[in-house]
């Protein structure tokens, strides 16, 4: 018989589950990021306006994804955490 708190054995989904709070927290550091790099570039002397836009871009799919988490379920949660977490090694965010 097939435990349901154990994942089927060919699932592609991530097996893993993480809270409310700790997907909102990693988004929020991406979020947080992109705030920073947004804030440098506005007050550098000569703003790279394609970068500026692109950032801002970022940021915003981050926001949206971040409201996600509302009414994500479990899978999606954990999808969604991964992703962020990735992201954050990608950026090297202080304390990934």
């Amino acid at each position: 018989m097939h435990d349901p708190a154990s994942p089927t054995p060919n699932s592609s989904e991530p097996t893993s589950t993480v809270s409310y709070g700790v997907a909102f927290e990693t988004v929020g550091r991406v979020i947080a990021w992109y705030s920073r790099e947004i804030l440098a570039e506005r007050r550098s002397p000569a703003p790279d306006t394609a970068r500026m836009e692109q950032l801002i871009a970022e940021h915003r799919e981050c926001m949206q994804d971040q409201a996600r988490l509302e009414e994500a379920g479990g899978e999606e949660m954990a999808q969604l955490n991964a992703r962020y977490a990735a992201r954050l090694e990608e950026l090297g965010s202080p304390g990934a």
